[in-house]
């Protein structure tokens, strides 16, 4: 899993916002070098975003952030109505991608570029892709909404489309509220905060669990003993990785027994699990019944 570590001050600052509704079929653009960072928030629907070499299935309440000098392009279509919002915003401060959250007894590849002192330094670490609980995507959405002071009209040669008077007067207030959308996704600095550890495990496990991530892989990148973050895991979540693990390729195959009609073999291999009988024997373990017969339980009910 990806991050980007902002040092600051001097802090990010907003730039403009807007929405889209692609419809099944369309795709986002093929940008490069945007100059940027541009943040996407997927209220519902899907979209498929691939950075350089990377690719990223981006779901409802989730985030995916992109580079100002990177390209980025749809690798696939969307296969059902999406509503997203986006954010364009920059920074003068030092950042770094890296693949894990820095602190700041982290080791740097280079000092800040501005003048200030190291002690009252802030480190922002922002998940590259990430999924938001639903109560946060509620404040969010709403934020973003508020933000969404000028839009993109495609039907006009790209211009900028004024939605009110508000945005030369407000323009503290945008900023304002687009460092609270800020906070609610980075991952607070601090190298000894379990909390800390604990959300980027469950951010990992969310973002790549169709990955083979063993105990080592999610200690690695909370930068923690694994020991230490199966404690701060069960103290946060009350359960431990690998079962939140296996609670969340079970949740996605739920999804796709539902919404598709791929095969159990080829589910059990997009969620992540070792082979159908493990995932055959799991699923029925949980839901009392076995993947086949939740999808035609699931028919029937529909008819």
């Amino acid at each position: 899993m990806k991050y980007l570590s902002i040092y600051a001050p001097p802090y990010p600052f907003f730039l403009y916002s807007g929405d889209a509704l692609y419809r099944s079929g369309d795709s986002h653009s093929h940008r490069s070098h945007i100059g940027v960072f541009d943040m996407l928030f997927v209220e519902y629907g899907c979209l498929y975003i691939a950075e350089d070499n990377d690719f990223y299935t981006v779901k409802k309440n989730e985030v995916l952030l992109l580079s100002p000098l990177h390209t980025h392009r749809s690798f696939k279509r969307c296969t059902e109505e999406t509503y997203f919002h986006w954010i364009h915003f920059y920074t003068t401060a030092q950042t770094e991608i890296s693949s894990a959250p820095h602190s700041r007894t982290s080791p740097k590849t280079a000092e800040p570029h501005f003048d200030y002192s190291m002690e009252n330094l802030e480190i922002y670490n922002i998940p590259i892709h990430q999924r938001i609980n639903d109560e946060a995507a509620d404040k969010i959405f709403g934020n973003l909404r508020s933000l969404e002071t000028y839009s993109i009209n495609r039907y006009q040669e790209g211009s900028m489309k004024k939605k009110s008077n508000s945005f030369q007067e407000n323009r503290l207030k945008q900023q304002e509220i687009f460092l609270n959308i800020l906070s609610s996704i980075v991952i607070h600095e601090s190298s000894g905060s379990g909390s800390r550890i604990a959300h980027t495990i469950m951010q990992l496990l969310l973002s790549d669990y169709a990955q083979k991530l063993t105990l080592k892989d999610m200690a690695e990148a909370a930068n923690c003993h694994p020991v230490h973050a199966i404690r701060c895991f069960q103290d946060e979540y009350g359960t431990t990785p690998n079962k939140a693990l296996i609670a969340t390729r079970l949740n996605e195959a739920e999804k796709l027994l539902k919404s598709t009609t791929l095969t159990c073999e080829e589910i059990s291999k997009t969620v992540g699990f070792s082979s159908p009988y493990y995932f055959n024997k799991v699923f029925k373990k949980h839901f009392q019944i076995t993947p086949l017969q939740y999808r035609k339980s699931g028919i029937k009910n529909n008819i």
